[in-house]
């Protein structure tokens, strides 16, 4: 049980810290917890799931310049139209791949089981699964090799 707690968590912890890397200046930071907020993930510090629209302005958005404090309504306007951008759709695809390859061990794991216990089925589909998460780590390694264009891939600026 061990070994699959320590698998999703691996994943989970590659796909997050990744993309802190691509948000790593300071003034990217928003597009970072924005990304969090409004997928509802978490992270080491905060579940953005539980935080409200009016409570993330406030938190992530308000800044104090020259003793004013600006509302950070244009800047949440600004994240917003960020949402239509290949940059935004690049970050939901990466997402949904995630998501996508840690369910696919899930069920790995969970037909492994029945099929240890004898069911004709699950040993089928569990050959069938093998096969597409096999797939998907070959595509998953060409892919993770680095093009020229990757850095502006994720310009912020």
């Amino acid at each position: 049980m061990a070994k699959k707690e320590t698998k999703e968590v691996n994943t989970k912890k590659n796909f997050f810290t990744e993309l802190s890397h691509k948000f790593s200046k300071p003034f990217q930071k928003k597009y970072y917890y924005y990304f969090l907020w409004k997928n509802k993930l978490s992270n080491s510090e905060t579940d953005f799931s539980a935080i409200s629209e009016e409570e993330f302005i406030n938190k992530y958005l308000r800044k104090k310049r020259n003793g004013k404090t600006t509302e950070g309504k244009k800047s949440y306007k600004s994240l917003q139209m960020w949402e239509s951008t290949d940059q935004y759709q690049g970050l939901m695809q990466e997402y949904y791949n995630f998501k996508m390859n840690r369910d696919f061990y899930k069920l790995y794991e969970t037909y492994l089981e029945k099929a240890m216990s004898g069911d004709e089925k699950a040993l089928d589909a569990l050959k069938t699964i093998k096969k597409e998460i096999e797939s998907l780590n070959k595509v998953q390694k060409t892919s993770n090799k680095p093009s020229e264009n990757e850095g502006a891939k994720f310009d912020l600026t």
